[in-house]
């Protein structure tokens, strides 16, 4: 069993997905944007000498852009190297080149100039401090999965059922939030939203990536001393935030939604702009009275938009019959949730042969979950 020192506080990432949306340097450097700007000096200041990154540090399986992997090693490696501070990563999913082996994978394969950087890619019991750690990487099959080692606090890269994938979508395959009664603390990376069940903390990841994240909290989890656990948010990146407009009698109506959680609240056309610019918006249009102040309005968005993020245009009269604006999250159809649609659809279907429903949503749901961050354009 390995052991270091210096404990307190231990940070927790995960989740990073380097080069997601085709290796898009946009959004690369927003990503890198939040390290650099907020984690890293966090880590300096609170005098860190560990970090965990609990997996799925790239986001495609099977191939790397070179001008990516390069950013990687020398703004992100490097960093941990240049200021000797470890950083422990956990084999993610999204890190394997085969799903169905652990031979091949990023980490491995990327690390071996860098001695601050540890890689686990099987099962290992590690201690910091006064606690002990099982580090886990991704389990290819649960059902055949058995713990090794006794320990404080568990790290993995876990399914977990009753957990959420998405804001709408829980999990119902994987291990069970009993199979980790044994441990004080279990963090894991894989499902992007943040949330924490008896003992069971998902870190989600970082920084909204798609519409998925629309009114998430992201950050970062702290382990401190006596097994206390704290949350940092995000406060560099840009947010998923929609703009509902109407006008009223020549008036110019405008309500912003995915600043606080989902709600709503009511903004001047100047901080409709200013919202525009530092995030990624759809606008939401309800009443137009007068179609040269709507244009006016919405090419001042365009102008200023972040990334030249294309700003979607929603007509709620296509969308609902009736208009409340309190309930107006709830109500919009677009934001249906598709896994639940194509879920009722499959339960409805009848088939000549003796197929399992189950396994084929399953089946679509996984699918699904690692083809959902096609959001932002380049």
């Amino acid at each position: 069993m390995k052991v270091y020192e210096n404990y307190a506080p231990i940070p927790i990432v995960s989740d990073t997905h380097f080069g997601n949306k085709s290796f898009s340097k946009i959004i690369f450097r927003n990503m890198i944007q939040f390290f650099e700007d907020q984690f890293f000096p966090w880590c300096l200041k609170n005098n860190v000498k560990n970090v965990f990154h609990l997996g799925d540090l790239v986001h495609n399986r099977n191939m790397i852009d070179l001008w990516i992997n390069q950013q990687i090693k020398t703004r992100f490696f490097q960093w941990f190297e240049d200021n000797d501070i470890n950083l422990h990563i956990l084999v993610g999913n999204h890190d394997l080149y085969y799903k169905t082996s652990m031979e091949f994978n990023y980490l491995v394969e990327n690390t071996k100039e860098f001695k601050n950087i540890i890689v686990y890619d099987k099962q290992e019991k590690i201690k910091i401090g006064k606690y002990t750690f099982l580090m886990i990487p991704w389990v290819i099959d649960p059902s055949r999965f058995e713990f090794q080692h006794e320990a404080d606090i568990c790290c993995g890269h876990f399914e977990t059922i009753g957990f959420k994938m998405t804001p709408q979508q829980y999990s119902d395959g994987g291990f069970n939030v009993t199979d980790f009664d044994n441990f004080r603390h279990v963090f894991s990376g894989h499902f992007h939203v943040k949330s924490h069940k008896k003992n069971v903390y998902y870190v989600g990841n970082q920084y909204p990536i798609t519409w998925n994240d629309y009114g998430e909290t992201k950050g970062f989890y702290i382990l401190e001393d006596d097994f206390k656990v704290k949350y940092q948010e995000n406060k560099v990146n840009g947010k998923f935030v929609k703009l509902f407009y109407k006008e009223i009698d020549g008036i110019q109506i405008v309500e912003a939604g995915g600043l606080k959680k989902r709600n709503l609240e009511e903004v001047t056309l100047e901080e409709a702009i200013d919202l525009a610019a530092k995030n990624y918006t759809r606008l939401y249009v309800r009443n137009v009275e007068s179609q040269a102040l709507f244009d006016s309005f919405y090419q001042s968005l365009v102008q200023v938009s972040r990334d030249n993020y294309k700003i979607e245009i929603v007509d709620t009269n296509e969308v609902i019959e009736s208009f409340n604006v309190e309930d107006i999250e709830s109500e919009i159809a677009d934001e249906a949730d598709t896994l639940t649609v194509v879920s009722s659809y499959l339960e409805g279907m009848t088939f000549e042969e003796d197929i399992d429903k189950k396994f084929l949503i399953n089946m679509f749901k996984s699918l699904y979950h690692e083809s959902s961050e096609k959001v932002i354009d380049d």
